[in-house]
């Protein structure tokens, strides 16, 4: 038999499942809104970063500095300019120079001097000599390594700003059998003509005098007439005694000259 629902009782069930759905309704709004919160909060608040821990390096120990090298200084060699030379040394010198082509002289007045020729700073040495035997071919070289000038040929110095230069000459100098001959070792760097490097070198006809003198370019400009003629220069000049005539081989800027 069916249960019949009086209006009465529909009403009131209708009532208290309205309470039951707001009841609900309540409770999962607070839940929303407590979460929404929550979120909100975890957002504002910024985040707390964590500083690294400063570094104090720590001074070095003055006994780890390494002390700071001393300077040295290197002076110029001047230890040879002043000592004379030897026999062996001027063999030697003239050998390595002109390879055996010429000897040293046999004279009894002195064969050689020393000075700053070309007046470059380095010593320079002046030698009389002559060819060797079998070797005026090899001394007449054109392709010898020293040159072979006449110093008379280029003449005195005149009136000019500079000293006047040789004309170019057609013929080459040759020197003769048993000429008596000038060789010039020019120097180089500290030692001078003693250097192994020293190869510059001239042989000079017709100025091989009796006996050779170095005398400073100073003292030699006293003895010439024409003292603006000269190229001034520091350096040397070679005095010479030849056939009882005094003159000077002098270093003209580019080749030896001979002036009396």
């Amino acid at each position: 038999m069916p249960v019949r629902v009086t209006t009465g009782q529909l009403k009131f069930y209708l009532v208290i499942l309205c309470i039951s759905i707001a009841v609900v309704g309540c409770r999962t709004s607070a839940k929303t809104q407590s979460s929404n919160s929550s979120e909100s909060k975890k957002e504002q608040t910024p985040a707390v970063e964590t500083a690294e821990p400063i570094r104090i390096e720590k001074p070095i120990a003055p006994q780890a500095v390494a002390p700071l090298p001393a300077l040295v200084s290197h002076p110029k060699d001047t230890s040879t300019e002043s000592v004379p030379p030897t026999e062996t040394e001027i063999a030697e010198a003239i050998k390595r120079a002109y390879d055996d082509s010429v000897i040293a002289g046999n004279s009894a007045a002195q064969q050689f001097v020393v000075g700053d020729f070309n007046c470059d700073g380095s010593q320079d040495i002046a030698i009389v000599v002559k060819p060797s035997d079998g070797k005026l071919d090899q001394i007449n070289s054109e392709v010898a390594n020293w040159s072979i000038l006449s110093p008379r040929k280029v003449g005195a110095p005149v009136m000019t700003p500079v000293v006047r230069r040789s004309s170019a000459q057609a013929i080459p100098e040759r020197v003769g059998k048993d000429e008596r001959l000038l060789a010039i070792i020019h120097g180089f760097g500290a030692k001078g003509w003693r250097d192994p490097s020293a190869k510059q070198t001239y042989l000079l006809r017709d100025v091989a005098g009796d006996e050779l003198k170095q005398i400073s370019m100073k003292e030699f400009i006293k003895n010439v007439r024409d003292k603006d003629a000269i190229v001034k220069k520091s350096g040397d000049v070679i005095s010479d005694s030849m056939n009882k005539e005094t003159g000077f081989i002098y270093w003209n800027g580019s080749k030896y000259s001979w002036y009396h």
